[in-house]
């Protein structure tokens, strides 16, 4: 587990209302990860168990203002949000929260806490109702796994994952403040946000990281997680990945309308077909990360590849045929349009199934 890092930050100038703003250069302690920590799937109590009565409770929200940057191939997002911790007891959380899927994914990192003492370092206010206040805006890369075996209709979770660096799960235990947003409308460009979640967690580490004085408690920590859920529009699967395709197979299939006797621009028609797939393909694949498995997109791509291959075939057969005067071109003229419609039908058909499942 990272400890704290010392790191020379720029508070930026910004309005927030009762607060004061700063834009000076400032040494604050921070716990910000610079790696990926994958706890969704490994060592995960999804009811936390009931935490001590000696045990801080933290109170913290998280207001997303911005996201950007969602890319696939390197399983990364951007996003800007401001953080508040409310709490009663003696440990001060700010320093010690640690964002466990933080990377440096992002080119402009800003930590910029609401409330300084004269020393420009982090210092929490006493509210009136006896809970201990601070806030700060950040903005910062994050990674994750995405999974993509739907894609381009696949649905994604950006996740902030919240720990703790010091304090175990009987000593400190986040819970999501109830002053959270409810407002859903956060624009992400070329997503769909779909819903907004905050969940809590017990994370059970398979080491006490040496820490012999704690022992065994020393692997138990609060985990809290901000999801945001969103979700690929459909017009981006229609518009820019199905339609181009469509225009090359019906080009390719529609040549057999033509009379075989035709056969120059027949096999014109399916061989660019065929080159113009393998160039459309490469186009959104590059998107995704190079070992990625088999996606939806493929599988449609597939029997794309297969209609085109099947035109081509019974193109060159029917040239081969009426070429050495076996048998006249009139002969292939029902077959032909007949073979056109059960390849187009199979493959709209094969690609409903597909989506649908």
């Amino acid at each position: 587990m990272n400890k704290p890092s010392w790191m020379k930050l720029s508070v930026l100038a910004k309005v927030v209302p009762g607060i004061f703003a700063f834009n000076i250069a400032v040494v604050v302690p921070i716990t910000i990860a610079a790696g990926s920590d994958t706890v969704v799937t490994r060592g995960i109590t999804k009811t936390p168990p009931k935490p001590l009565a000696t045990t801080e409770i933290v109170h913290l929200g998280v207001e997303p203002m911005q996201i950007a940057n969602v890319d696939l191939g390197h399983g990364t997002f951007e996003m800007s949000f401001y953080v508040w911790w409310r709490w009663k007891g003696p440990i001060d959380p700010v320093t010690s929260t640690y964002f466990t899927n933080a990377t440096n994914a992002s080119t402009n990192r800003v930590i910029d806490y609401s409330f300084l003492d004269s020393h420009n370092n982090q210092k929490p206010i006493l509210l009136k109702d006896g809970y201990w206040y601070q806030q700060a805006y950040l903005s910062l890369g994050f990674s994750d796994a995405f999974p993509l075996n739907r894609y381009p209709l696949d649905v994604q979770d950006l996740q902030v994952r919240v720990e703790n660096t010091t304090y175990d799960y009987s000593q400190l235990n986040y819970i999501v403040d109830h002053h959270v947003s409810k407002d859903k409308d956060l624009v992400v460009p070329g997503w769909t946000t779909k819903d907004i979640q905050f969940k809590e967690y017990l994370h059970h580490y398979g080491t006490d990281f040496g820490y012999t004085d704690r022992g065994e408690s020393f692997q138990d920590y609060s985990l809290l997680t901000f999801n945001v859920h969103i979700e690929r529009p459909m017009s981006h699967f229609l518009g820019k990945l199905m339609l181009p395709l469509m225009v090359v197979l019906l080009a390719a299939v529609t040549s057999l309308f033509l009379k075989a006797g035709n056969f120059d621009t027949r096999l014109a028609l399916t061989g660019t077909g065929l080159l113009t797939l393998i160039f459309l393909q490469q186009g959104y694949s590059a998107e995704l990360p190079s070992p990625v498995p088999v996606v939806l997109m493929d599988k449609i791509y597939a029997l794309a590849y297969a209609a085109v291959l099947v035109t081509f075939f019974r193109v060159i057969w029917t040239t081969d045929r009426v070429h050495r005067k076996r048998d006249e071109e009139e002969l292939f003229v029902k077959s032909d349009r007949r073979l056109a419609w059960i390849i187009f039908a199979g493959f709209v058909g094969g690609t409903t199934l597909f989506v649908l499942f």
